[in-house]
């Protein structure tokens, strides 16, 4: 009697091959295409060449779709992956922790990029939000969305979280801009206290010469 061949493990080719194409093009490849303007003399290579780089301010270009096409595959992947391990058998806090460690571990990446070398003597000068911290929490509330909700009640509470986050993000932005404020504040009134003590310094060593 034949023994049944064990299941493959596959895996969607489409997001592999996209990905894989967003990040050669992140880690440097849009850059080397980007230098190609002006320098074959062929204007359909001039015209792809300026297909990537922002434009200054205004207009759009190919190039501008790479880094969200970074977030969306970062997030239609997780109903892929979640649905594989639970099929596995793995238990839900196994799938919590994961999430969880891996969202410490962007906070920590994010926090590293934004302030090395750390100003550890100026702790008004550091930074503690990041486009990598923003995309682990993301991914950590969409884990937590997706194995405690069906897709119906999901599809409700995107539009509270989304308002959420929108909200969470003006106040923390309004939260920087007084912080910032107050140092300012802080080392002009330290200036107006010493500058007047210093002044008189300088006289008196004026006068006695």
């Amino acid at each position: 009697m034949p023994t049944p061949a064990a299941p493959t493990q596959t895996r969607l080719v489409s997001i592999d091959a996209l990905r894989g194409f967003d990040m050669l093009m992140i880690a440097g490849a849009g850059a080397v295409i980007h230098q190609l303007d002006g320098k074959t003399g062929w204007p359909w290579v001039d015209a792809v060449a300026k297909q990537f780089t922002h434009p200054a301010w205004f207009g759009f270009t190919f190039y501008d779709c790479i880094f969200p096409l970074f977030l969306f595959l970062a997030g239609v992947s997780i109903p892929f992956s979640l649905s594989k391990a639970i099929s596995q058998g793995t238990p839900k806090t196994t799938l919590y922790q994961k999430a969880f460690v891996r969202l410490l571990i962007l906070i920590a990446l994010g926090f590293l990029d934004k302030n090395a070398p750390i100003p550890f003597f100026d702790p008004h000068h550091m930074r503690l939000g990041s486009v990598l911290g923003r995309i682990g929490l993301a991914g950590f509330v969409s884990v937590v969305l997706y194995l405690n909700l069906s897709s119906v009640k999901r599809l409700c509470v995107l539009p509270a979280a989304s308002c959420w986050l929108i909200t969470l993000r003006y106040s923390w932005s309004r939260f920087q801009a007084s912080a910032r404020a107050s140092s300012r504040l802080k080392e002009t009134s330290w200036a107006g206290l010493t500058a007047p003590i210093f002044r008189a310094a300088c006289c008196k060593g004026r006068m006695t010469n």
